[in-house]
């Protein structure tokens, strides 16, 4: 049987539609799917995040915890310089002036204060935030009451989170043993220089027994560590 030449051209074309109609779908599923995979939130994105031990703390675009600086007082940044190494500040792009408030983050509390130099660094509750350079994943919060409590984990209401990140026991607390008089080291008294405050403040945050200093004779094996401006 011979078929027609113009009904196999027909035949052909309705073919060929009916690819180009089934590639296009394809394709736009595929641009689709890849313009969801691509989307990311930036680092600078304050989110919610869980970690067990502590409550609904605070975290970055990356999952990656952040932590609240006691000398900042809800102000300015005191952190800079060696404290700004081990501890980076959460920095908008100069391209950006405001915050991003990720999933379960009261828009409300978020806020910039202006570093030297002109950076904007993120605020939540007044307090600038910070990452620690030894959190080496998401979930992690290894700084938590770091230098004998001067650092501590943000809950989404703002509030300071004190608590004890589970499995690590009272590694970095300011409260070395029960009954203890020991405190978080003050701030420091102004005049101070930036780097011998960060090194004075971590003077002993891992050693195995209590910090102590001589007051006028040998040290008393029950004092608590008291630094001395």
């Amino acid at each position: 049987m011979v078929v027609p030449r113009a009904v196999m051209r027909a035949s052909l074309a309705r073919t060929a539609g009916a690819l180009l109609a089934g590639c296009g779908v394809l394709a736009v599923t595929a641009c689709g799917s890849a313009a969801a995979g691509s989307s990311r939130a930036p680092a600078y994105e304050v989110r919610a995040t869980a970690i067990k031990g502590l409550g609904t703390i605070l975290a970055d675009g990356a999952g990656m915890t952040l932590y609240m600086y006691v000398p900042d007082d809800q102000g300015s940044s005191v952190c800079f310089l060696a404290c700004a190494t081990n501890w980076p500040p959460l920095l908008l792009p100069k391209s950006v002036t405001r915050p991003v408030a990720g999933p379960g983050i009261d828009p409300a509390l978020l806020g910039t204060v202006r570093r030297p130099g002109g950076a904007l660094q993120v605020t939540y509750g007044k307090w600038p935030l910070y990452l620690y350079r030894e959190d080496l994943a998401p979930g992690q919060a290894t700084g938590q009451a770091e230098s004998m409590g001067l650092w501590w984990v943000l809950s989404v209401s703002g509030a300071v989170d004190r608590g004890v990140v589970a499995g690590t026991g009272t590694r970095n607390l300011a409260v070395l043993r029960p009954g203890s008089s020991a405190r978080p080291i003050p701030p420091p008294r102004r005049g101070v220089p930036e780097p011998i405050r960060a090194l004075a403040a971590a003077a002993c945050p891992a050693h195995p027994g209590p910090c102590r200093t001589r007051r006028n004779g040998p040290s008393r094996q029950d004092e608590p560590l008291r630094l001395q401006w």
